[in-house]
């Protein structure tokens, strides 16, 4: 399992448990890899 899978998984089971902290979290972490994965292709 990859990093990015990982932090999929940790995001679901945070809406779960509806831990609203560990979701903000997760999401500005997802956020991140995702502009940097969209800037590593140009």
């Amino acid at each position: 399992m990859d990093l990015y899978e990982k932090m999929k998984k940790d995001l679901i089971n945070a809406m779960k448990e509806k831990d609203k902290e560990r979701l903000d979290v997760l999401r500005l972490v997802k956020g991140a890899m995702q502009l940097e994965n969209i800037n590593n292709k140009k």
